[in-house]
Parts: C-alpha cells; sequence; structure tokens
C-alpha cells in the first residue's frame, strides 16, 4: 500500500474520530484524531520526499537516523529549494501537529476541543499548500 493511500485512510480516520468528539464524559475521541491528523501529513511528506527528493530521503533515511523531526527537517530544506515562499509554513504546520501528536499520544491530558480545532486547521492548511505546490 502506498504511503499516499495511508495517508488518505488517516486523513478518513481522523474525519470519523473528530466527528464523534466528545461523546462522553470521561474520555473522547480527540487523541487519537490527532494522531491520526499528524500521520496523514508525515505519510504524505514522507511521500513526497521519496518521489521528488529520493537522494534526500535515502541520506536520512536509515535505522540510525530515522527520526521524524530529521525527516521534517529534511523535507523543509528540500522544499524550500522549490517552494520557498511556503517552506516556513509548511514547517510550522508539520511541527505543530507534531506537538500537538505528542502530547495527545504521550500526555496525561485529555485533548481538548481546541486543541482538535488547531490539529484541523494546520491538516486544512498543510494540505491547501501542498495540493497548490505539488498538486496533491
Amino acid at each position: 500500500m502506498s504511503l499516499i493511500a495511508k495517508s488518505r485512510e488517516n486523513f478518513e480516520a481522523f474525519l470519523l474520530l473528530k466527528e464523534h468528539g466528545a461523546t462522553r464524559k470521561d474520555y473522547n475521541f480527540y487523541a487519537p484524531a490527532i494522531h491520526c491528523c499528524y500521520y496523514s501529513c508525515f505519510q504524505k511528506m514522507v511521500h513526497i520526499l521519496k518521489e521528488y527528493f529520493t537522494d534526500e530521503y535515502e541520506r536520512v533515511n536509515t535505522k540510525e537516523s530515522n527520526s521524524h523531526s530529521l525527516l521534517i527537517s529534511t523535507f523543509t530544506d528540500c522544499y524550500s529549494n522549490g517552494f520557498a515562499e511556503n517552506s516556513s509554513r509548511v514547517n510550522r504546520y508539520l511541527k505543530q501537529l507534531k506537538a500537538l501528536r505528542q502530547r495527545s499520544d504521550y500526555g496525561d491530558v485529555m485533548v481538548s476541543e481546541q486543541e482538535m480545532n488547531k490539529a484541523s486547521e494546520y491538516l486544512a492548511n498543510f494540505n491547501k499548500i501542498i495540493k497548490e505546490d505539488i498538486k496533491l
């Protein structure tokens, strides 16, 4: 299965989980929704790296150096060469989503509706830029 297909699946899962939102007082579906939101963007980013910036992707995608931060940094550097005006925004959205995902996955907190809305906004903005720049 391609990363683009996985990205779409995570996007659809995000929408379903977001829709269910806070269905109960003691828990909600926002944490897994944010997880899916982040991975939808991350998988699309990795796909772009693999397809358009193959050498850079192969250089950083090793067992020793395979980290999300390194992949995001490499993607942003590569993206700035072709789409300089949007690269800082793409970087910011990915980092903000990553921070929300880490908090929602590992924090001993209940994710708020406000955080869910922020994640949704970052996802929409990221996808809009990628669609405009790369037609993906």
